[in-house]
């Protein structure tokens, strides 16, 4: 079979896989393998098997992980669409995520090169497994800010912690100002927004400087509160 075949296989019969443990697919075609699955009224899960052509056959790497809105809410607000970036692009990003081989027992990046409709079957009954022993109960617990926080905190600290996972450099400042962190938060925003960006001229970086102003302003208010 062409990738293409492959990829619509995957699909098929992921979505049916999916939904009987309780995940959503996203109706539109450009999220196909994305699928949501909702945590609290706050947080939503997230898992998406991206699945790309390589040298005749087709590659799966599973990833998981957990979106704040809270946190995401204000990405939205603050952080234009960077070039190439959808409204849906930014509506499925994560707060913390990782690839689900990491999550699990295994510790390791996992990809599934696949020729067959039987490697891919192989491949969702292993994902499948993952996902309920390893992947729900891991959404399940970093489903608030402080666990959230208390996640970045300890992969920050320790790269050899487990479960690994990671934050964007959008969120993480973010979580450091809903935490009270306000010198942490503003060490992040002059490292990727300003110092790191001040060479660079292109749209991108001026967005970015754009958000960090946002940020920091937001820093201030909380300053100015604090002493009222």
């Amino acid at each position: 079979m062409k990738p293409t075949e492959l990829r619509t296989y995957l699909y098929e019969e992921a979505n049916k896989a999916m939904s009987a443990a309780g995940f959503n697919a996203y109706p539109q075609k450009a999220l196909q393998g994305c699928y949501s699955y909702k945590i609290n009224e706050g947080c939503i899960g997230q898992v998406t098997l991206g699945a790309s052509p390589h040298l005749g056959s087709l590659n799966i790497n599973p990833s998981i992980g957990t979106r704040l809105l809270e946190v995401e809410d204000l990405v939205d607000r603050w952080l234009p669409l960077l070039p190439g970036e959808s409204k849906l692009d930014r509506s499925i990003g994560v707060t913390l995520g990782q690839n689900l081989g990491y999550i699990s027992s295994i510790d390791k990046w996992v990809t599934y090169v696949t020729d067959s409709t039987t490697d891919i079957d192989r491949a969702l009954l292993e994902t499948m497994a993952m996902l309920t022993e390893f992947g729900i109960p891991f959404m399940q617990k970093h489903s608030s800010l402080e666990s959230i926080y208390a996640a970045v905190i300890r992969t920050t600290t320790n790269r050899t912690s487990k479960p690994r996972c990671s934050t964007n450099n959008r969120s993480e400042p973010i979580l450091h100002l809903l935490m009270n962190e306000n010198e942490r938060a503003y060490e992040i925003i002059q490292k990727e927004f300003l110092t790191h960006l001040a060479w660079d001229t292109s749209a991108v970086p001026g967005i970015h400087r754009s958000y960090a102003e946002h940020l920091l302003e937001f820093i201030e208010e909380r300053k100015t509160k604090s002493k009222e």
